[in-house]
């Protein structure tokens, strides 16, 4: 077909259709008698589909193929930069976390360089063993030391 065949799926009709024996059967029992999926370009590990129904056989042409690939490409777009903006307001948040872990942790070393006369490099093998031997994260052993002066197995 001049619209691309190979860029969609179509069920022409799902009485003589053999290929989704359960997909037809259930698609005849909604009074679905032609379909069109037309996959739309979007990034991995996205996987998105227009898909289009008639009540007749055959409800397709070419004409009606090439808007549906068309839609998918636009609609493609659209959901690429819904997925991209997602990613990047999930970046901001991380690095936004890491940086006010950074910040508590660097305090966290400060007291411990100013408490027991540690190097910076002492200071943080502290907070990463009895971040170890509590089974606790880095940045929450650095937070109560900062918020309450305490350590678990320091004085």
């Amino acid at each position: 077909h001049p619209a691309g065949r190979h860029l969609f799926t179509e069920i022409v009709d799902p009485g003589t259709d053999t290929r989704w024996r359960d997909y037809v059967r259930y698609a005849l029992e909604r009074g679905c008698l032609s379909a069109m999926s037309v996959p739309l370009p979007v990034p991995e590990p996205l996987g998105a589909g227009l898909n289009v129904y008639a009540r007749t056989p055959g409800a397709f042409d070419d004409e009606s193929r090439r808007a549906a690939i068309e839609l998918a490409r636009s609609a493609g777009v659209a959901v690429s930069n819904v997925y991209a903006n997602q990613n990047e307001r999930e970046r901001a948040r991380n690095l936004a976390t890491a940086l006010e872990s950074r910040a508590v942790i660097e305090r966290a070393k400060a007291i411990l360089i100013e408490r027991f006369g540690l190097t910076a490099d002492q200071a943080f093998q502290t907070l990463a063993r009895v971040s170890m031997q509590t089974n606790s994260k880095l940045r929450d052993v650095a937070d109560r030391l900062v918020m309450t002066g305490e350590l678990p197995g320091l004085p």
